[in-house]
């Protein structure tokens, strides 16, 4: 069946609730095979979930007029030193869930510097959830 993308018109004046209200509907077009071509064209970013086929990494491609496509790959469980404190404690492994994220860019349109600087808030944000829901409306 493989992916499907929703489109999301004026992303900036949608809070989460009403995203969430809008990604239940397409999935139950989705279901009944209803979902019109208007929700599938047209959108800028991608975010593709690799990890649902069992891949870690990919080298994600954009399909135009997209300007941007992210691969969420696998979550997995590796050995990490601990943080104590800010500084790594070397003597201590501990499991970590680890998620590769790639992303593939027109560089005419964005920056390199742009979207890692959107890759390192989302990190932060994934990795406290917290300040996410500061942000809800």
């Amino acid at each position: 069946l493989g992916d499907v993308y929703k489109r999301q018109y004026q992303r900036r004046v949608h809070g989460i609730a009403e995203i969430q209200a809008e990604l239940d509907r397409l999935k139950k077009a989705a279901e009944v095979g209803r979902i019109s071509l208007k929700d599938l064209t047209g959108g800028t970013i991608c975010i593709s979930n690799i990890g649902s086929l069992g891949t870690t990494v990919t080298s994600p491609v954009i399909f135009p007029p997209q300007i941007c496509i992210v691969g969420i790959g696998k979550m997995h469980v590796l050995p990490r030193y601990a943080v104590v404190n800010g500084k790594v404690d070397e003597t201590r492994l501990l499991p970590r869930r680890i998620i590769t994220i790639s992303f593939g860019c027109d560089h005419r349109v964005l920056d390199g510097a742009t979207v890692v600087r959107f890759g390192n808030r989302w990190k932060t944000l994934l990795e406290n959830p917290a300040q996410m829901v500061i942000n809800l409306r």
